[in-house]
């Protein structure tokens, strides 16, 4: 059956040429696709959790608070506070300062910035014996597996040493969750302004993501001025929140409307979502118009095929093959033009990456898009056995015959 279904794919070559074209074109705007809006989902993802919550984001410049919580001292109300600390190491061998931010357990799990080897820090790492930490590119040949020593200060400016393993590496460009480092921009309003783009090579200070419990088990001293993300219970009147703003001037000090930037909590994740929204109704709507253009070429191809061949499955009936098995020429037939699209698409995928066409078109394989491509054609094999399945029980062979005759 086999060698009978590929006899009938080369009597076909031109149309199924065409739409094995057609095909790789589609996986080639679906992985693009899912790749964008992946990555922009990985941003979105920390403050997703803050949907329907009263509050306030503030980035509080002027603050060096010692714990999250403390900007939200005596306010009333107030069920948690989300921020990082900041700080930074000296390097043993050379006395060298290096830049450094703890995440809580939150983000950890909801932010996975690009790596180019290792792992992420994982909230079940104990860090027994020192702590776990990803660097940036750096001069001393750091990399997944490098056991290394960091000096800093206590509250006395005594000098502590601990030792740290480094757990994976950052991409060059990645985009990290923090201010002090690298390009920001505080002007979206939205879950963009947390990050900055930072590359060791423009810099060149080395950059530390460590674990907020491993460092406050370690007794290193963070500071505390970054994003504060703080939450409120739901019973909060509008005068409690009123005084708790008089309060967070008292908190930040002179100066607070010049060294922050206050956000309502509502119109902060109001913008997060429209942002993220605009971003799928930018893409999704032409790749769903990519795939039905496809879906009705492949049914039209598939109906003209079956057609030319119908008479001569007439005949493999005859001869002892149950007429409703020849839909499986169709299934087999489909089959290799799945294969021939993703090989042509991979190829067209290795072209974008090895040329120019990289600055331009942004496509990424991992498992979700490999998810995706395999189940994009699953989806289209199985509407060109459908339509195989739907012509052959429209068709009786013996009239096909006399028709024939």
């Amino acid at each position: 059956m086999l060698s009978l279904a590929a006899s009938g794919y080369m009597k076909h070559m031109k149309r199924n040429l065409f739409i094995v074209l057609q095909i790789s074109f589609l996986l080639l705007a679906l992985v693009v696709t899912v790749t964008i809006l992946s990555e922009e989902y990985n941003r979105y993802r920390p403050v997703a959790a803050l949907n329907g919550e009263k509050g306030f984001a503030i980035d509080a410049y002027g603050y060096h608070g010692e714990s999250a919580e403390q900007i939200a001292q005596n306010m009333q109300k107030v069920k948690s506070v989300i921020s990082w600390g900041y700080g930074g190491f000296n390097i043993s061998q050379d006395n060298r300062y290096c830049i450094a931010f703890a995440y809580p357990e939150n983000l950890l799990s909801d932010y996975v910035p690009e790596l180019q080897s290792g792992s992420w820090l994982d909230t079940s790492q104990t860090g027994e014996g020192g702590m776990d930490i990803v660097v940036s590119e750096n001069p001393y040949g750091w990399k997944e597996g490098s056991q290394v020593e960091l000096n800093y200060y206590d509250e006395n400016a005594q000098v502590h040493s601990v030792r740290a393993f480094v757990r994976g590496v950052l991409e060059e460009g990645t985009e990290i969750i923090g201010a002090g480092i690298g390009v920001s921009r505080k002007i979206h309003g939205d879950y963009r302004d947390l990050y900055s783009t930072y590359r060791y090579e423009q810099l060149e200070d080395i950059l530390i993501l460590m674990s907020e419990g491993q460092v406050k088990k370690q007794g290193i001293p963070m500071t505390y001025n970054q994003t504060h993300f703080v939450i409120y219970d739901e019973d909060i009147t509008k005068a409690q929140m009123a005084a708790n703003e008089r309060r967070l001037k008292e908190t930040l000090g002179a100066g607070t409307e010049s060294t922050s930037i206050l956000h309502d909590l509502t119109e902060f994740m109001d913008n997060s979502n429209f942002e993220m929204q605009k971003k799928i109704f930018l893409y999704v709507p032409v790749l769903v118009c990519v795939l039905l253009v496809t879906v009705i070429s492949l049914v039209n191809v598939c109906t003209l095929n079956l057609a030319d061949d119908i008479p001569q499955n007439a005949v493999y009936c005859i001869l002892g093959l149950p007429w409703r098995k020849n839909s499986l020429f169709s299934l087999i037939q489909s089959a290799i033009t799945a294969v021939m699209s993703m090989v042509l698409a991979c190829f067209f995928l290795l072209i974008i990456q090895r040329t120019a066409l990289n600055a331009y078109i942004y496509a990424r394989l991992d498992g979700l898009t490999v998810f995706s491509v395999l189940l994009i054609l699953v989806i289209l094999c199985l509407f060109h056995y459908l339509s195989a399945v739907w012509i052959i029980r429209r068709n009786k062979p013996v009239e096909l015959l006399k028709n024939t005759l």
